[in-house]
C-alpha cells in the first residue's frame, strides 16, 4: 500500500483467494492463475514472504522490475540514470533488431470501450494510438485485423518502431527499465542470492 497508492492489499488478497476457491469448486483446471511480485528497493525483503504465502495456492509465481511510466506524459524523464548506465543496456539490445509481439498477440479494451494494439498508456496527445471502439460500433475483429494495426505489424517487421511514437517511447522506456533494475540487482545482488537461494531449497 505504500508503493501502490490507493491499492489495498487485504482486498486484493482476499479477492485471489475467493477466486481460487471458485476455480476450485467448479473444476476449472484448464484456468491458469500467476500472481506477480514488482521488485524495488523497499520491498527486497518481501520476495520471500510473497513466494510462500503462494506457492501452495497459484499455477505461476513471478517478480518483475519496476517500469516509469511517467515518460509516457514527459518523454524526456531520465529516471535518474546515468548516460553510462543507459548505454550498457542500449549497446547490448541495439545488436539484434527489435520486433515487439504485442501488435501479434495483446489487443487492450479500456473501460471506455476503447481498443489499443497493446498495453501502453494513451494520453489526451496520442489518441491516434487508439485502433476504434467497441461502444461506437467497431468490432474486435475490424480493430485488430484494420488497415492502422496492418500498418503498425509491417514497421515492426522491417524493425522501425522508433516511426511511432508510442512505440518509440515504449521502447526507451523498457530498456531505462532494465537498466534501473540492473542497477538494483547489482546493488542487492548478496540480499537477492540469499532468497533465491531459499526458495530453491523450499522447493
Amino acid at each position: 500500500e505504500v508503493l501502490r497508492l490507493g491499492g489495498k492489499l487485504d482486498k486484493v488478497t482476499k479477492n485471489i483467494n475467493d477466486f481460487l476457491e471458485v476455480k476450485k469448486e467448479k473444476e476449472a483446471h484448464h484456468l491458469r492463475v500467476r500472481v506477480s511480485f514488482c521488485l524495488q528497493e523497499k520491498n527486497i525483503d518481501e520476495l520471500k514472504l510473497f513466494y510462500d504465502q503462494w506457492k501452495n495456492k497459484v499455477n505461476m509465481i513471478t517478480y518483475q522490475d519496476v517500469l516509469d511510466f511517467s515518460v509516457f506524459d514527459k518523454p524526456d524523464n531520465e529516471m535518474d540514470l546515468t548516460e553510462e548506465e543507459l548505454d550498457a543496456c542500449y549497446k547490448e539490445k541495439e545488436q539484434t533488431k527489435f520486433v515487439c509481439n504485442q501488435p501479434w498477440q495483446t489487443p487492450i479494451i479500456d473501460v471506455e470501450g476503447n481498443v489499443v494494439p497493446c498495453g501502453c498508456p494513451v494520453r489526451e496527445h496520442n489518441k491516434d494510438f487508439y485502433l476504434g471502439n467497441l461502444l461506437k460500433g467497431d468490432t474486435i475483429k475490424s480493430c485488430w485485423k484494420g488497415e492502422k494495426m496492418t500498418k503498425l505489424r509491417e514497421m515492426h517487421l522491417k524493425g522501425e518502431y522508433y516511426k511511432n511514437p508510442m512505440c518509440r517511447v515504449c521502447v526507451k522506456t523498457f530498456r531505462k527499465s532494465e537498466a534501473a533494475a540492473l542497477r538494483l540487482q547489482k546493488e542487492h545482488s548478496s540480499e537477492i542470492s540469499k532468497i533465491r537461494k531459499d526458495i530453491d531449497q523450499s522447493l
